[in-house]
């Protein structure tokens, strides 16, 4: 095998288990956030601290588009 080719690989490998680990750190990451998001805004919903918060996270569904008028 030659010189560059066993770089290439002794190279890609580590490199492809770095970017694995980073991706599941974010997923991570991002289930800790938004469990604790959703753990807050429970508290707040028991203590009746910010019925406007709640009830714009609960009413913020998006406005459903009807296919014929947004083809027209």
């Amino acid at each position: 095998m030659e010189l560059v080719t066993l770089t290439a690989v002794v190279t890609a490998i580590p490199t492809t288990l770095w970017t694995k680990a980073l991706e599941k750190t974010g997923e991570n990451i991002g289930d800790g956030t938004w469990t604790l998001g959703s753990n807050l805004i429970e508290k707040l919903r028991q203590k009746n601290k910010s019925p406007l918060l709640t009830s714009a996270v609960e009413g913020n569904e998006p406005q459903r588009l009807d296919y014929g008028q947004a083809v027209r």
